[in-house]
């Protein structure tokens, strides 16, 4: 690794299509430089999924997806809810502005891009698509 300032990460981004419908693939991105501003890293990620045909339904996301909250920390305790990690959003969601580094975020960090109004009405009601299909 560089030093502190030149570092670079290793991220999983969580593309989340649907909360509703649980509808979530991964990205791993590498050599992502830890003093991206979050701004920066979402033109990063849709960059790199419009060139990748496994991710062509997700390209579509672009246009909507507004947020990026840390989901997990390397070595630190997962949340219970498969889908998104719900509350702290204080601390967990990222400001555009802000630098990585400003939230402390090292390698193998898990964030989860999404659309904030689905994420509220998903947080009011996470259970009601589940309860829907009956499982």
């Amino acid at each position: 690794m560089e030093n502190e300032n030149g570092r670079k990460i290793i991220l999983t981004i969580r593309l989340i299509r649907s909360l509703a419908h649980r509808n979530i693939r991964l990205l791993v991105l590498r050599q992502v430089p830890q003093d991206i501003t979050v701004s920066a890293l979402f033109d990063l990620i849709f960059a790199t999924i419009s060139l990748d045909p496994k991710f062509k339904i997700f390209a579509a996301m672009k246009p909507k997806a507004d947020t990026l909250k840390i989901y997990s920390r390397p070595q630190s305790h997962k949340t219970q809810n498969l889908a998104i990690n719900i509350g702290d959003d204080e601390e967990l969601v990222l400001d555009s502005s802000k630098k990585l580094s400003d939230y402390k975020i090292g390698s193998e960090t898990e964030l989860s891009l999404f659309l904030w109004s689905e994420y509220e009405e998903f947080c009011r009601n996470p259970d009601a698509q589940r309860a829907s299909f009956g499982h």
